[in-house]
C-alpha cells in the first residue's frame, strides 16, 4: 500500500537516504551502512568495514585493496 509503512508508521516526512551498492560499506562494529571512502567507519571510527558489493560477487573500485596471489 502506497504511503503506509510495514510497521504502521506513516512514511510522510521521512527522508530518503541511498548509497550506491558499489560504494556501500558495512561497519561490523556499529552496524551502519555508509559510503565512507576511507578505511574506517565515519560513525564510530572502527576499521572493521567491508564492501557490501563483495558479498554479492561485485567488483571493487580500482582504488580499493585487492588480493594478490603468489605462485
Amino acid at each position: 500500500m502506497k504511503g503506509s509503512g510495514m510497521d504502521g508508521v506513516s512514511q510522510v516526512g521521512r527522508s530518503l537516504n541511498a548509497v550506491a551498492l558499489q560504494d556501500a560499506v558495512l561497519c561490523a562494529e556499529c552496524d551502519v551502512v555508509s559510503d565512507s571512502p576511507h578505511d574506517h567507519c565515519l560513525v564510530c571510527g572502527s576499521r572493521s568495514i567491508f564492501n557490501i558489493a563483495r558479498m554479492f560477487g561485485g567488483n571493487l573500485p580500482k582504488n580499493r585493496a585487492s588480493l594478490v596471489f603468489r605462485e
